[in-house]
């Protein structure tokens, strides 16, 4: 596969293994806990002493990219808006390496996880504005996150498509989710 370039191409190609077939409800509190949930993921990352531990991140990131951009298609906002421009090597170039980022990346998913269990268990109207501050500062810490580790944010997005196509070939399919092989995470 070519190249995920962009914010908005990969939103769309992620949106395509969404399980849409669910309430609104449902879906946003998905979408929710998997972003706090792949975030600690990352956060583990820098707990483990294994020296291999990073292997895997660019996967976890990408598992973050995708929730954030589940949100993003749920309430009807472009991932390249949010960030501010649509290219994602352009967007990585303002992105560099600051301390604590994983604990950033944690802290940024579970405010957003925080505000969207109020939305959604709570009965709170949804600010658009808030929702839109708290995912920039979560792809600000993925980008950060992946300058940190010399990682091409091109390369963690096209993976990630990669990775669902071949899981989900004809788009989502609940069996497929629930029938996947031990090692296919």
């Amino acid at each position: 596969m070519s190249q995920v370039t962009t914010f908005n191409d990969y939103q769309q190609l992620a949106a395509r293994t969404a399980a849409m077939d669910v309430s609104k409800a449902i879906r946003e509190a998905t979408f929710s806990l998997g972003l706090v949930c792949e975030a600690g993921e990352v956060a583990e990352l820098y707990l483990m002493d294994t020296g291999r531990q990073f292997a895997t991140l660019p996967k976890e990131l990408g598992d973050v990219l995708w929730y954030a951009a589940a949100l993003c298609t749920e309430h009807g906002l472009q991932m390249g808006d949010i960030t501010g421009v649509d290219d994602i090597e352009t967007w990585q170039k303002s992105c560099y390496e600051k301390p604590m980022l994983d604990t950033r990346l944690f802290v940024e998913a579970s405010k957003v996880g925080d505000y969207m269990k109020k939305v959604v268990g709570h009965g709170h109207d949804l600010d658009q504005d808030r929702l839109i501050a708290g995912l920039k500062k979560v792809l600000g810490c993925v980008g950060d996150l992946a300058v940190a580790h010399r990682l091409q944010v091109t390369d963690i997005t096209t993976a990630n498509i990669d990775k669902l196509r071949a899981r989900y070939p004809d788009g989502w399919d609940k069996l497929r989710s629930i029938h996947r092989a031990p090692d296919d995470n």
